[in-house]
């Protein structure tokens, strides 16, 4: 397989809480998020090169 294409989902937060850093310097967060019936189309590519050809 040389190509997919994904929809990539979206969310919107409700709520959002950011507890304490982390020692790998992210943060813990506590979030309320509600799904919507939006998405991005994503196609990608394989190349012969080390590179990804990501297109919307």
């Amino acid at each position: 397989m040389n190509k997919i294409y994904l929809k990539a989902r979206a969310k919107i937060n409700l709520s959002l809480e950011i507890l304490n850093k982390r020692k790998d310097n992210y943060h813990n967060i506590k979030s309320v998020f509600q799904k919507v019936n939006l998405y991005d189309e994503m196609y990608i590519e394989k190349t012969d090169t080390n590179f990804m050809i990501v297109t919307r």
